[in-house]
């Protein structure tokens, strides 16, 4: 996995002790048929996959999973960090069938954080909802580019349904131990709008009332089954890192002496592990750990204690700090051998993968390359180890699925990505091929990956750029389709051409033109094809040199371009003055009726700057409506490094210009303010002229969107239906709501389509592929859907919202000259 950044480091990390919290919001739950302020309707999305990709070994790889808990027979679950709770019974098969268990259930939220089955009665299970994606930094702990953090479910039939116990919303749960049949101790590490208010709570009747016993941050829980003491582990506690109960969460005493964590730093996120093999059981503590005063200055320790005895002893030997990629917000997994006294296994992140480790003797062995029989190892960036008793096997879950280690003891074994048709990928954007029927689609911590033709529900893509997928696009003019991405800070930036397996990958050399890497200073860094002539790739780049000044350029891609070196250096359109920065574009458009490929809009936080045809193309800088987050802070600590937040994985804001008119922009995105306590207004603004005057269209749409803290709206869309209106699409923490530009209608939205058949997922952004009028989402979760014969759809949800019933007469289909395709070039034969 490539790094994350070119010499620029991405925590920042604030630790003030916010005492406010906001309630949740007055709305009925997102998948809820009833007390909407809508009429719920059914549409036809379709599930594209994937069901998992092909990464440089050759292995499976999937989405993010934080927990994975072993249940009665072969049963396992995983917690997916924004697609579900996934369950398979057959982990063994060559490609293991997972199945979605919290769809259509009564459930609030699906960004699962942590997972646990009762070991006195395995039909009895929890899953708990919180900020366990790493696709952002923050200015603090707590992530918000996930979906709701719901509060705790439980299903009591092994999984097959589900449905939402009284735990408080907004905190991130942590840890899960349920104990006995009914009482269950649960902690969590912050409050949404209160990044230290975490704690423990104690149910007694499976969730049906909690008490608060514990009022610190705690990051995980473990429980001595001999004894029946409940540990948990407390994030940035200084020493005091170790916490213990007698009886069952009710009250707690510190544990810690002899913790002394290196250099003076902080424990991030603490975990825990027990020996129960050994007698006395054997007590761990690890931690990825961080210099408050620098974040740059990171290292991790491992501390073991015999229970009985007086004090922790460090864990000696360790060949690097578990920390490999420096950023301490990831995750430290530890388990005990539950046969072997004296083996740990230890994961990390970055290069620091999967160790096993002798603790008495202070002896550690990568568990990857040299130590399996065919150099295997697994997705980097790991979260939870689980034992798989059946054949014992080890089983760790990654930024890139589940994975399972065959004969972990000792070495001569192997590692399988058994992430089978597991269909749970984190996407920020996907487009799509309407020649081929497929798509690209830039995935957090997995590239960006392109299908064969034909996609199917369950299909296996292909990674053709490693690193974190960022920003895609589709040429469909150009025969065949190109199909763009890039990971980070524009890097890797390509297109393909022809299908799987014979295809051609070129690459558009930005990075050569611009070399210095605050050239492109944002994780995902502006580019689009220009609508009117896609051979025409627009981007905005930092400039560092009078030769390259700040502004935006075109790179133009020549029909018969075979390799990188027929692509001619860029070429300038317009400088932006410093210190002036651009954090989305749209090129190419219409404007009076006529097509206009100079069409240049571009916004930041605070402006948005438009270019077209009218006054013979002047440029006008207009205000927006309210400021928005910074994708980056520029927070020097030394030379070139510096510290992003805070969302530095992806957008702050959204864009939309209308297809059918250049004057029609549509903004939203991050209230500034959302850097304190997650504070701030969310709202849509429309503009007829260009930005120059601004309409809140917000209307309904928070209270639409069930979410119990923020909607957090992205990926705002135009769809121009000739004669009728433009509908406005916009992704949200709960799924794709729309509206329309017409007065009657404006601010009145409905979500398209039920959870049935799209999904509890947060959607970052939605594509439109004209061509085939075929809406695009590459969600952050669940993979990617499309819906098409759009234009019919969305007439039809606006006649079934206007007499507020499902049950319409059928619409008469519109032929293709009277779709959005009529303000697009037409495709080459």
């Amino acid at each position: 996995k490539k790094s994350r950044c070119r010499s620029m480091r991405h925590t920042l990390f604030a630790f003030v002790l916010f005492n406010l919290l906001v309630p949740p919001i007055d709305s009925a739950p997102p998948c809820s048929t009833q007390g909407q302020p809508y009429t719920p309707c059914s549409a036809p999305w379709q599930h594209k996959g994937p069901g998992s990709y092909l990464g440089s070994q050759g292995l499976a790889n999937a989405g993010a999973i934080q927990s994975v808990a072993k249940g009665p027979k072969t049963d396992i679950l995983v917690g997916s960090v924004n697609g579900g709770i996934w369950k398979t019974t057959d982990i063994y098969a060559t490609r293991p069938v997972w199945e979605p268990v919290l769809d259509g259930q009564p459930i609030s939220c699906s960004s699962i954080s942590a997972l646990a089955y009762a070991p006195a009665n395995k039909t009895i299970v929890y899953g708990g909802c919180g900020g366990s994606t790493s696709s952002e930094m923050g200015t603090d702990w707590n992530v918000l580019n996930n979906g709701d953090w719901g509060g705790v479910m439980i299903s009591t039939d092994a999984g097959k349904s589900w449905s939402m116990t009284s735990f408080p919303v907004n905190f991130y749960v942590t840890g899960i131990i349920p104990i006995g049949q009914s009482t269950v101790v649960v902690s969590a590490r912050s409050n949404f709008f209160s990044p230290n208010d975490g704690g423990i709570w104690v149910s007694n009747n499976k969730g049906k009332t909690w008490k608060r016993t514990f009022q610190r941050p705690v990051f995980y829980l473990e429980r001595d089954a001999n004894s029946g003491t409940v540990y948990a582990a407390v994030a940035f506690s200084g020493d005091d890192t170790v916490w213990q109960s007698k009886n069952n969460g009710v009250t707690w005493e510190s544990y810690s002496t002899g913790i002394t964590w290196s250099g003076g730093r902080q424990p991030f996120y603490p975990c825990l592990a027990i020996s129960l093999a050994n007698k006395p059981p054997v007590l761990f503590v690890g931690a990825l750990t961080v210099d408050t005063k620098n974040p740059d200055n990171t290292f991790s320790d491992i501390f073991y204690r015999e229970l009985g005895s007086s004090k922790w002893n460090r864990v000696g030997g360790q060949p690097m700090k578990m920390d490999g990629d420096g950023m301490p917000k990831d995750r430290m997994a530890l388990l005990a051998d539950p046969v072997q006294l004296s083996t740990l296994y230890v994961a990390g992140n970055g290069d620091a993968s999967a160790y096993r480790v002798d603790w008495r003797q202070n002896h550690w062995t990568p568990m990857y390359g040299n130590d399996t029989r065919d150099g295997s190892g697994p997705h980097a960036d790991c979260r939870n180890y689980a034992w798989e008793d059946e054949r014992n096997s080890l089983l760790l879950v990654t930024d890139g699925g589940i994975w399972m280690r065959e004969g972990p003891r000792a070495p001569g074994g192997r590692w399988l990505g058994v992430n089978g048709d597991i269909a749970e990928m984190e996407f920020y954007t996907a487009a799509w091929d309407s020649r081929l029927n497929r798509w690209t689609a830039g995935a957090q911590d997995n590239g960006v990956q392109v299908t064969g033709s034909n996609v199917g529900a369950r299909t296996t893509a292909h990674s053709v750029v490693g690193g974190d997928g960022t920003i895609t696009a589709v040429d469909n003019r150009h025969n065949p389709s190109r199909l763009y991405g890039c990971i980070q800070f524009l890097d890797g930036l390509s297109f393909i051409e022809g299908d799987y397996p014979g295809w051609k990958q070129i690459q558009v050399p930005v990075t050569t033109w611009f070399p210095n890497p605050r050239n492109f200073p944002f994780f995902a860094h502006p580019y689009a094809l220009n609508s009117q002539d896609p051979s025409r790739l627009v981007f905005w780049a930092n400039g560092t040199e009078k030769s390259r000044p700040s502004g935006f350029y075109e790179a133009y891609i020549p029909d018969n371009t075979t390799s990188s070196k027929d692509i001619e250096g860029p070429k300038l359109l317009l400088k932006t003055p410093a210190p002036s920065v651009i954090y989305m574009l749209v090129a190419g458009g219409y404007t009076e009726g006529m097509s206009d490929p100079g069409v240049l809009v571009g916004m930041n936080g605070t402006h948005l700057l438009h270019k077209s045809a009218i006054e013979n193309g002047k440029v006008f800088v207009h205000r927006l409506p309210q400021r928005f987050a910074e994708p980056i802070i520029f927070t020097q600590y030394k030379g070139n490094q510096a510290i992003l937040g805070p969302l530095s994985h992806f957008k702050t804001v959204s864009l939309a210009v209308s297809p059918a008119d250049s004057q029609v922009v549509g903004v939203t995105g991050w209230p500034e303010t959302v850097r304190v306590n997650a504070a701030g207004s969310e709202g849509v603004w429309l503009s007829s002229n260009g930005g120059k005057n601004w309409i809140q269209i917000t209307g309904n749409l928070i209270e639409a969107s069930g979410t119990v803290a923020r909607a957090r709206p992205g990926g705002i869309l135009f769809v121009p239906i000739p004669g009728v209106s433009t509908a406005i699409l916009i992704g949200t923490v709960t799924g794709v709501f729309v509206s329309w530009t017409d007065v009657a209608h404006r601010g009145l939205w409905s979500r398209l389509g039920l959870c049935s058949d799209f999904p509890l997922v947060v959607v970052p952004t939605i594509s439109y592929e004209h061509y085939s009028d075929t809406i695009v989402v590459g969600s952050l979760g669940r993979g990617v859907y499309t819906l098409h014969a759009a234009t019919h759809e969305l007439l039809r949800l606006r006649e079934q919202q206007d007499k507020s019933t499902c049950v319409v007469p059928a619409l008469i289909s519109r032929s293709n000259d009277t779709l959005a395709a009529a303000f697009f070039p037409p495709q080459v034969e």
